[in-house]
């Protein structure tokens, strides 16, 4: 009789557990359901410290080179500072992920998570398709690290960490926690980070969230009445009231800078079209108010406490 060790049994049945875990590969949702919300923060001189906020959305559906690419853009209904795009295509079977170069019509890797502590991976680090004909700069990333972490949609995702001179990781089924186009750019004095991402709406289905930030809905591309109309009106600048007048029915939310709704500020509706918020109890900085009507967004505000 073969006599078999306890422990040797659990060990085989951990390593199998472990790998039908890692073949269940979770691809990037490259759809219009879904949602990338980025934040750059840069020191700019005399001006300071600037922080610009931008979602990413799936767009369109394109065909090159008989292969299926999606179009990945940045505030794509808004004349924002930042109108940057990506075409992506993402090869389920091999777990990769490739962008495209329309000038050069070639496509680059961008995303490998079939990968292993040791192994190398070359790839670009800035995309700069949108603006030069000059192929991208390649860069060569070795993986540091391989493990898995449960995100907000109580899964698994594998994680890996990339690293040259700087480290980069990414998690399968959402990209680059740094940008979900540009996961291995370093920027000089700055910083880039998805801040959150999920499944529409925003701020609610979340699957990813940096640290304790929430997640503000988007203001690219809802403002549903003529820019050239307002509908309220109020003071940018408080000490311990906040005082919102309207001419239409509407809601009011108050939200702090990091996208967290302060929904325990007390405020007071007068006639149905005039609120009142009780600030007294936030420290000073930076607040954002937001006007709702029949769910769409009518106006949104910053709110400066000092």
């Amino acid at each position: 009789m073969v006599k078999v060790n306890k422990l040797s049994v659990l060990m085989i049945l951990v390593y199998f557990f472990q790998s039908g875990k890692s073949q269940n590969y979770i691809p990037i949702p490259l759809d219009s359901n879904h949602y990338w919300s980025h934040e750059y923060i840069a020191w700019q001189g005399f001006q300071g410290i600037i922080m610009h906020n931008s979602f990413y959305y799936s767009v369109k559906d394109t065909n090159i080179n008989s292969k299926a690419y999606k179009i990945i853009a940045a505030n794509p209904n808004c004349n924002s500072w930042v109108r940057k795009k990506g075409i992506l295509r993402q090869d389920s079977a091999s777990k990769k992920v490739f962008i495209y170069h329309p000038t050069l019509d070639t496509e680059y890797l961008l995303y490998n998570f079939d990968k292993h502590v040791g192994d190398t991976m070359i790839t670009i680090d800035t995309p700069n398709y949108d603006f030069t004909s000059s192929p991208p700069t390649l860069i060569t990333l070795t993986v540091s690290s391989v493990d898995s972490i449960m995100l907000l949609d109580s899964k698994y995702h594998k994680r890996i960490k990339y690293c040259q001179t700087t480290c980069y990781t990414v998690i399968e089924g959402m990209g680059g926690i740094s940008s979900i186009l540009e996961p291995y750019k370093v920027i000089f004095e700055s910083d880039l980070r998805v801040i959150c991402f999920g499944k529409k709406p925003i701020g609610n289905n979340l699957i990813y969230s940096y640290g304790n930030y929430g997640c503000l809905p988007d203001f690219t591309s809802v403002i549903e009445n003529n820019a050239t109309t307002k509908y309220y009106s109020l003071n940018n600048v408080v000490h311990d009231k906040l005082i919102v007048n309207y001419n239409s029915k509407c809601n009011i939310k108050l939200y702090d800078i990091t996208g967290k709704e302060l929904s325990n500020i007390f405020q007071e509706s007068i006639n149905g079209n005039h609120h009142i918020f009780d600030l007294s109890n936030l420290c000073k900085g930076i607040y954002l108010i937001y006007l709702y009507s029949n769910d769409k967004v009518i106006g949104h505000e910053k709110i400066i406490k000092d």
